[in-house]
């Protein structure tokens, strides 16, 4: 455009003044169209802007939120660490099973059924040349009538009435050992770091009320057994 100017300036022509004008209406034009395009990019730019400053304030940001962040990211794996941490307790946790085991084989149990059988069938067998002289029973769980000094029962019956009783021992017992060893097992989840102290204190439970219950029962008839012999002896009675 300018050279074409250049060329023709010494013969102007009306094409080369309208040629003229165009160049000048142009010129005129063009710093409003630029003014126009830099008005459409200020979003770009700002984007650019806004981009390049998070971008240095990330390069200069303390570090000390990312161990906040790495902090808070490695709390679940802590959790699930202490979740997954086997009991302190080595003692299995308690089951009826294991309870009626320890019960069955555990002497205490039969103590005092035993101890009072024997006592009671010593005195019972004992008993019998006495009334096979005419003598009567004194105890009245063993008479006809369930009166003291009274007609006794026949040995067979006598027999039935000690069998019954140590069986109504040997349930009973059961049922204090088979507590006993559920408050154990208690104890033991609940104090795991003394099994010595809560498995001594469980054997002196049992051990107390085996014997307290073996002389209880026993006791009366071991002395009668004793004077049976010595009186059919003083009297000559077979």
């Amino acid at each position: 455009m300018a050279s074409s100017i250049l060329h023709s300036h010494t013969q102007p022509t009306r094409g080369a003044t309208v040629m003229v004008c165009v160049a000048i209406v142009s010129l005129t034009l063009s710093p409003l169209s630029l003014s126009s395009a830099f008005a459409q990019e200020p979003q770009t730019s700002s984007a650019l802007t806004l981009t390049t400053a998070q971008t240095v304030s990330q390069d200069n940001a303390p570090s000390a939120p990312q161990g906040v962040v790495f902090a808070q990211a490695q709390a679940p794996s802590l959790t699930f660490d202490r979740q997954q941490d086997p009991p302190a307790s080595s003692e299995r946790p308690w089951s009826f099973w294991r309870a009626t085991r320890q019960v069955a084989f555990d002497p205490t149990t039969y103590a005092p059924a035993v101890t009072s059988y024997v006592a009671t069938k010593l005195d019972w067998d004992t008993s019998q040349v006495f009334f096979r002289n005419g003598y009567v029973e004194g105890n009245p769980r063993f008479t006809i009538s369930g009166n003291p000094n009274d007609v006794p029962l026949s040995y067979r019956m006598g027999q039935r009435k000690i069998l019954s009783d140590t069986l109504t021992t040997l349930g009973g017992s059961m049922a204090n050992n088979f507590i006993t060893r559920t408050i154990e097992q208690a104890l033991l989840e609940r104090y795991p770091d003394h099994p010595r102290l809560v498995h001594t204190i469980g054997w002196i439970e049992r051990v107390g009320f085996s014997g307290y219950w073996s002389y209880r029962l026993s006791a009366t008839h071991f002395r009668q057994w004793k004077a049976n012999e010595r009186m059919a002896a003083q009297n000559g009675l077979q």
